[in-house]
């Protein structure tokens, strides 16, 4: 598996939106079922949150050294 050094600046901004998004949906679903899942569904969503604000930076990152979209 490649290290965060390695991906791509596009690599960096989907998995910060898949990361933000599967938050949004454990979050959704311990809402729909009432919090039967709260024990386990927060840290989940705190998890995928913090993973997801750690890859859209490197993508931030990656954008403002000049390095991020690049057309070949």
């Amino acid at each position: 598996m490649r290290s965060l050094k390695d991906w791509t600046f596009s690599m960096c901004g989907i998995a910060g939106f898949v990361c933000c998004a599967i938050a949004l949906g454990v979050l959704y679903f311990n809402a729909v079922n009432h919090n039967a899942f709260v024990s386990v569904a927060v840290p989940v969503a705190i998890v995928a949150l913090a993973a997801g604000g750690i890859a859209t930076a490197r993508a931030r990152w990656l954008w403002t050294s000049g390095r991020g979209n690049q057309r070949r």
